[in-house]
């Protein structure tokens, strides 16, 4: 297991990714969210919380694999665009 960076292209820089980092993983957890709110039950939100817990700790890992093995790039675009998930907090 574990998180194998490959960086075949250029970091991505503009639309969604000028505002945060994992916009793909925003995404998921917003419909989600909209899931539990539409089809409430405790089972939805217990798949919620831990979706979300697994997208920290996967974007977690998937960062440190590119700080480490990846070039300047990425850490340039860390710099530039500093929030994970949500815009001027997170």
């Amino acid at each position: 297991g574990g998180v194998v960076p490959r960086m075949t292209r250029a970091v991505v820089r503009d639309g969604p990714y000028a505002l945060v980092r994992h916009p793909m993983y925003v995404g998921y957890v917003m419909m989600l969210s909209g899931s539990c709110v539409f089809f409430q039950g405790q089972l939805r939100l217990a798949m919620l919380v831990v979706f979300t817990l697994t997208v920290l700790l996967r974007t977690a890992q998937e960062e440190e694999a590119l700080t480490e093995n990846v070039s300047t790039d990425w850490n340039e675009y860390c710099r530039e665009v500093p929030n994970r998930f949500v815009p001027f907090l997170f």
